[in-house]
């Protein structure tokens, strides 16, 4: 009988010591958060530890901080274990919380001192409650809504949780993220990765709530990002211009994948850009207002003439290439009936009236050509 009742003792004992607070006062602990008495502990907390010196992150494990509910359940709750700052480490839930008792243990840590002292911690032990939760989210934030990368590359999404209390939470890392076409582009806790050019769609999910973020991934030539090739380039007379440069797409894409280049690529597509943008003009103003269509066109011979001139190209080569270039890039940018049409309606509008070149200067190219290699 007395043995029994010692066991009985022995057991009740330890139940107590479990759910006592320990290691609260210690030393070099400044905070925990939660306490043990703070009240209206939301579901979506998150566990801090706050010490006054740095934690050796080396001897920080996944088991250094546990989290059990005790009551309604008896379970252990899965999250991650990181230091957010050198002297705080941290629990992060996989899930919110929900209503009832939880227990506490974080294991010691390692901090550095100052002088290079090491100094353990000791154990924390301490339980608390989670209660009925009147905050809820009303919406996501993200800090963009449009990511545009070039192909294999990334980037890091931060994204927030706005509660109905004014207040919120950064949740990128418990967040869950689908993408429309991972062939294009992934995420990962907030890390955006691009694979190919092309469009998808990342749906962001937290607590019942969505946002969507458009991922734009782009083809890239010596440092260029090319437009995506649009679906009916022809459809219109002034067709398809995504980036709003005053180039059609398909004839972008086509200057710097597959325009044949003379003696610097660089800077002849750069022309060839300024170029297009002026014929493009043609057939956005065929009665020539004010001169500006035909004038952007002579700037463009102009500033290919001062070109061949200051990088001191042979005469004949010149002058070859540039017949050619015209020549191609004209085929290029009038590709249709409507728009050859309206090319030679443009001329005609311009009757005999005469021209005079400019001075092949530099000013005459939209692009300082003598920055470029």
């Amino acid at each position: 009988m007395k043995n029994l009742y010692k066991i009985m003792l022995v057991v009740l004992f330890g139940s107590n010591l479990l759910y006592a607070d320990e290691g609260l006062t210690q030393t070099h602990l400044v905070k925990t958060i939660p306490s043990p008495n703070d009240d209206n502990i939301p579901q979506n907390t998150t566990l801090s530890f706050i010490f006054d010196s740095p934690i050796i992150e080396k001897f920080v494990k996944s088991h250094s901080v546990t989290l059990k509910q005790i009551e309604p359940i008896e379970e252990e709750i899965k999250g991650e274990v990181s230091i957010l700052v050198p002297n705080t480490l941290v629990f992060t839930p996989l899930q919110p919380l929900t209503i009832g008792s939880y227990k506490v243990k974080v294991k010691p840590v390692k901090l550095q001192k100052e002088n290079k002292d090491t100094i353990e911690t000791h154990p924390i032990h301490y339980a608390f409650e989670v209660k009925e939760n009147t905050s809820k989210i009303i919406s996501l934030k993200s800090n963009t809504s449009l990511v545009a990368l070039s192909e294999h590359n990334s980037t890091q999404l931060s994204i927030t949780a706005i509660y109905n209390d004014n207040s919120s939470e950064e949740i990128t890392q418990k967040a869950t993220y689908t993408s429309s076409d991972n062939s294009v582009a992934d995420v990962d806790k907030g890390l955006v990765s691009t694979f190919k050019e092309g469009s998808t769609t990342l749906e962001v999910s937290y607590g019942g709530k969505n946002m969507t973020i458009t991922v734009e991934v782009y083809e890239m030539i010596e440092g260029y990002l090319l437009p995506h090739e649009p679906q009916n380039p022809d459809a219109t007379l002034l067709g398809v211009d995504k980036n709003d440069n005053g180039v059609r797409d398909e004839v972008e894409r086509w200057i710097y994948r597959e325009m044949p280049t003379y003696h610097h690529p660089e800077i002849e597509r750069v022309i060839a850009m300024q170029q297009a943008k002026a014929y493009q003009l043609n057939l956005s103003d065929v009665n020539n207002t004010n001169d500006i269509p035909i004038d952007a066109v002579n700037r463009g011979i102009d500033c290919w003439a001062y070109y061949i001139r200051s990088k001191q190209i042979p005469f004949s080569a010149s002058y070859i290439s540039m017949d050619k270039y015209l020549a191609k890039l004209e085929d290029k940018v009038f590709n249709t009936k409507e728009r050859l049409q309206t090319y030679f309606q443009f001329n005609k509008n311009l009757g005999i009236r005469v021209f005079t070149s400019m001075p092949k200067t530099v000013n005459n190219c939209d692009t300082n050509i003598d920055l470029l290699p």
